[in-house]
């Protein structure tokens, strides 16, 4: 496995790619909330930033409740990280469907490695 770091993870409603290639993000997130369940969120965007060694890698971003470890969504795709530098990946889940409050974690993966944990990259959905 190459020398891979997860740098950031940025959940928001939007991410907006300028045209020089900067991220914008919108709404950041940390709580969704729903007036019953299983509830249904229009669009979640996820940024996330790696470095590393150069190369084109395959990454995953999954939503993944905290309580059960049920996967509730994924996205695929690849990033290249060149002359050692960072790499960013936008992950935009659509109509994604919670069954249940809780909290949910994303589980982010690069070439198979699990790169970021349940404690520090998770959001929660309340009922009001």
């Amino acid at each position: 496995m190459a020398n891979i770091k997860l740098r950031n993870i940025f959940i928001c409603e939007n991410v907006i790619v300028s045209f020089n290639g900067q991220p914008s993000l919108i709404n950041l997130v940390s709580t969704i909330t729903s007036n019953a369940f299983p509830a249904m969120h229009p669009k979640i965007s996820i940024l996330v930033s790696i470095s590393g060694d150069n190369g084109i890698y395959d990454e995953k971003i999954e939503i993944v409740s905290v309580d059960d470890d049920k996967l509730i969504a994924q996205v695929n795709g690849k990033a290249e990280i060149k002359n050692a530098g960072a790499s960013n990946f936008i992950g935009n889940f659509i109509n994604t469907v919670f069954p249940k409050e809780g909290k949910y974690w994303f589980r982010v993966s690069v070439s198979g490695n699990i790169l970021s944990n349940k404690e520090d990259h998770l959001f929660e959905l309340k009922k009001i």
